[in-house]
């Protein structure tokens, strides 16, 4: 699923939540009603934490990606010139610390943490 999808999703699956709630606090619903809506509305809390453990996973892959892409400019910067060398260590430094996110990030995800 696309990371535009997922937020399309998310943001119609927050409105019902939102909906229900406000439902909920007006009150004048029957027992069923109430039970009916708390069902939905812990079904849609259960889909939005599914979203967005999804968006998570999709962006842990770019973020996996774009650390190594960050790290192969930043050598190729290193060897081409003198005058890159500075950047390259920035570059290369900030390519570590994406590669350190997407690293905790999948180690979580792998313990069920997110």
């Amino acid at each position: 699923m696309a990371n535009t999808e997922i937020l399309n999703a998310l943001k119609q699956v927050r409105a019902a939540e939102k909906e229900i709630a406000g439902m909920l606090i007006a009150g004048g619903l029957t027992a069923d009603e109430q039970n009916l809506l708390q069902d939905c509305r812990d079904d849609l809390v259960d889909l939005d934490d599914k979203l967005v453990l999804e968006d998570i996973m999709q962006g842990l892959d770019a973020l996996e990606k774009d650390a190594k892409d960050l790290q192969s400019l930043a050598d190729k910067m290193q060897q081409a010139a003198g005058s890159l060398a500075q950047i390259a260590t920035v570059i290369g430094d900030v390519a570590k610390v994406v590669g350190t996110l997407a690293d905790v990030l999948s180690k979580a995800s792998g313990a069920g943490l997110i």
